[in-house]
């Protein structure tokens, strides 16, 4: 495991996968409040963003799937399973809200390498860089 996370790292960092889940059913059950339950779950969503956005956008979506899942096939638990889904909803508004200086400079900031977003690749770029990102002295 430790070997894996010598090039990517913030792949390796699911720890807050399991409290998802964890909240989730803790709130389904009852054990815990809504209010305690977006506040948690928001602060998890935010953590799991800044840690790793793959390992959130792919959390978000078999989320989801588990959602709709129970939705289709536990029709006795379906208006809990809406409670659930009603504050999901508000934690992620809740988590762009706390993220949004971070969003905000992520699609308006400079990107690396600054001027570099568009430019084609050829056969050569895979034996020496091009130009535009090449080392080179100014």
């Amino acid at each position: 495991m430790i070997s894996n996370l010598r090039d990517a790292p913030n792949i390796g960092m699911v720890a807050l996968l399991p409290v998802f889940v964890l909240v989730v059913l803790r709130r389904l059950d009852g054990s815990i409040s809504p209010r305690r339950f977006t506040v948690q779950i928001t602060l998890a969503l935010a953590a799991q963003f800044l840690i790793s956005t793959e390992v959130f956008a792919t959390s978000t979506v078999f989320g989801g799937i588990a959602l709709l899942a129970g939705l289709a096939l536990l029709p006795a638990h379906r208006p809990r399973l809406l409670r659930v889904i009603s504050l999901l909803i508000g934690a992620y508004a809740a988590t762009a809200l706390v993220l949004s200086p971070y969003l905000f400079f992520f699609i308006t900031g400079e990107h690396y390498p600054p001027g570099i977003t568009f430019f084609a690749a050829d056969v050569l770029s895979f034996i020496a860089p091009p130009a535009e990102v090449a080392l080179q002295s100014h």
